[in-house]
């Protein structure tokens, strides 16, 4: 099972990883990542049971993809 959690938390991250670099690079908010988050939303149903749930894991690594990509770029 840790595998399991594991392989989705590192994809969900790299899922995340696109929106974190524009708003780091790019002025203003970026648009939506609508795949990447239906994506992030399937592979997290496999670790989660709500959906309250699912919205804090996919938060989560959101903030993981920014902290990982900070020290390539300004903020």
């Amino acid at each position: 099972m840790a595998d399991v959690f594991g392989n989705v938390y590192i994809k969900c991250i790299e899922f995340m990883a696109g929106r974190a670099a524009e708003r780091m690079l790019l002025d203003g908010e970026p648009a939506l990542p609508v795949d990447d988050l239906r994506q992030a939303r399937e592979l997290a149903m496999l670790i989660c049971r709500s959906e309250e749930a699912i919205e804090s894991f996919i938060e989560h690594c959101d903030l993981a993809a920014r902290d990982l990509l900070m020290p390539y770029g300004e903020s």
